[in-house]
């Protein structure tokens, strides 16, 4: 009895593990360096994860399904991608983060012209 409960938990646990699968990556910036501290979103999940200083990434746990993933760090313009995860598997998203030149100008509006007299 106490073998088959074993078993029958084994399995179960088997299971549960197959029904998901992970995402992994590299993020870098477009002049090649490791991209540290970007923040990496599931969308429509609470799973997310932050660049380390290799640039590397790994969502785990992620069940199977299509998702967007997005990358996104304060002055690199914010990329979107598809991702399809499948049970059991790791799918590689990799991203190249360019500068967002209009948040380190600062500049976002032309400066107004006074009115004529």
């Amino acid at each position: 009895m106490l073998k088959s409960l074993t078993l029958f938990l084994s399995i179960l646990t088997v299971q549960a593990f197959a029904q998901t699968g992970t995402i992994r990556g590299t993020v870098t910036t477009s002049d090649g360096k490791p991209a540290e501290f970007v923040n990496v979103v599931l969308a429509g999940t609470n799973k997310a994860s932050i660049v380390n200083e290799a640039g590397n990434y790994t969502i785990n746990k992620v069940p199977a399904g299509t998702y967007t993933l997005t990358a996104s760090f304060t002055g690199l313009l914010t990329q979107k991608s598809t991702v399809t995860v499948t049970a059991g598997e790791t799918s590689v998203v990799n991203f190249t983060l360019t500068e967002d030149n209009l948040a380190i100008t600062g500049g976002c509006c032309k400066q107004q012209q006074p009115a004529n007299k």
